[in-house]
């Protein structure tokens, strides 16, 4: 889990109002579903038994605000109620 030592906070709508509907602030960075706090992005990659995308639901119940995933297909993550982005190789 990774949260910045300084608040600073932009409201990502901001950003990119088609994506962010309502305001949405990332506080933190979670790479585990069960560590989520509200507000956080849950990173969702491949694990040594599953990939972490399988833990999306119990991230966004936990308060995960997006999700940031290796996935390309759309199969694992259409039924997601948070923005996701994917990019290929995240942690580069």
């Amino acid at each position: 889990m990774i949260r910045p030592a300084a608040k600073i906070q932009k409201d990502l709508a901001q950003y990119s109002p088609s994506i962010f509907k309502s305001a949405a602030v990332i506080s933190g960075i979670a790479f585990n579903a069960a560590n989520v706090k509200p507000g956080d992005l849950f990173v969702a990659l491949a694990g040594a038994k599953t990939h972490g995308i399988n833990f999306a639901q119990t991230a966004i119940s936990n308060g995960a605000v997006a999700v940031l995933t290796d996935l390309s297909s759309e199969t694992e993550i259409k039924d997601l109620s948070i923005p996701v982005f994917k990019c290929q190789n995240p942690l580069s």
